[in-house]
């Protein structure tokens, strides 16, 4: 036994109505040109608005904005490794071990396992102007002891090795 949900004259009744609905538009429109038209009109008028649209949007986001008179961007300072002063610089002698360098200066940022009597310290910061300040400081050991300084920063004058002392 068969049983339908939706009977026949049901659908055939709703397909009737929208066919007949569809013929009452057609001969509406053919009856009254201007609404149709109308219609056609409205549609390329949006066209034409949206194209606008899109084009100022466009536009405007590939320019570069005027900078605002006395208006600037905050930029922070950027540091990267170890600052070294010269009095840190200063601290150092001929002859200090690891500990007592490393206790001065911090820990190496660069070391080199196969030269591991060669510690680098670099530093750079950038400053809000653009700047860069930039510093390389490498101190070489010999048998676990200081042995000289090199890099941007001057090393402390041999002569200088006690004699404050």
């Amino acid at each position: 036994m068969h049983i339908d949900i939706f009977p026949r004259r049901c659908v055939a009744r709703s397909w009737l109505t929208v066919r007949r609905s569809v013929a009452l538009r057609t001969r509406i429109a053919k009856r009254d040109g201007g609404v149709h038209e109308f219609a056609r009109v409205g549609r390329r008028i949006a066209c034409a608005a949206l194209l606008v649209a899109t084009t100022v949007t466009v536009v405007a986001g590939c320019s570069v904005p005027t900078p605002i008179a006395g208006v600037k961007p905050y930029r922070m300072e950027i540091q990267q490794g170890n600052f070294i002063s010269q009095e840190m610089i200063g601290q150092l002698k001929q002859g200090l071990t690891k500990e007592q360098v490393r206790f001065a200066l911090g820990t190496p940022l660069l070391t080199d396992i196969f030269h591991a009597d060669r510690w680098d310290y670099v530093f750079y910061r950038d400053m809000p102007d653009g700047r860069r300040e930039q510093r390389k400081v490498t101190v070489y050991f010999e048998g676990g002891l200081l042995v000289r300084v090199g890099g941007d920063v001057a090393a402390p004058d041999k002569q200088d090795n006690g004699a404050n002392k």
